[in-house]
């Protein structure tokens, strides 16, 4: 029941998510107007908005214009729900869940509009930070090699400056070998 009642949880937070981002695009607010078909602007019934229930309940259109609504979302949904269904809450898990909203805010963000929104970079580095792994002198110094690769970045462009960004938050709550590891599946992924 309580894996059932996290995965709800999840799914109801990523639908969250996919709103606010798409929204803060289109330069709207998260609260007004209330959820509505983004083709013709109908307001949605709550019943309209349970996570993936709704879409199957549906089978993926609008119930008044009979747009599709895009699989994506629903995708999005499932993997932050199952993300969260196998996380036990506790007290210790609370940053890595901070995290992974986060970071599922950034990713979502990144993919719709190839950018990086800084406050969402800031508030990934906060959550590290209180959960930091490392010295102040070994902070220090990567916070150096984080300007470098900025600075070289800047001239050669290697990858995206977010990335940078990501790679050293994630650094600052981690070992240097978990972020090998990261950067390998990375690698391979693209």
């Amino acid at each position: 029941m309580i894996i059932f009642f996290r995965f709800f949880l999840g799914t109801s937070l990523a639908s969250f998510i996919y709103l606010a981002v798409t929204r803060q695009l289109r330069c709207e607010s998260i609260i007004f107007p209330r959820s509505h078909c983004d083709n013709c602007n109908q307001a949605l019934a709550p019943y309209d908005l349970i996570p993936i229930i709704s879409y199957i309940c549906l089978m993926g259109k609008c119930r008044y214009c009979q747009k599709s609504i895009p699989f994506f979302s629903v995708l999005f949904e499932l993997l932050l729900g199952s993300c969260l269904a196998v996380t036990p809450v506790t007290f210790t898990t609370i940053p890595y869940i901070l995290s992974l909203l986060t970071l599922t805010y950034l990713s979502l963000f990144d993919y719709k509009s190839k950018q990086m929104p800084i406050p969402g970079i800031l508030i990934l580095a906060g959550i590290c930070l209180l959960n930091c792994q490392h010295s102040f002198f070994q902070v220090g110094i990567a916070a150096l090699l984080y300007g470098l690769c900025l600075w070289l970045n800047y001239y050669q462009t290697l990858i995206g400056n977010g990335d940078i960004d990501i790679l050293f938050c994630l650094w600052l709550c981690l070992s240097i070998g978990h972020l090998l590891w990261i950067l390998c599946i990375l690698s391979r992924a693209v």
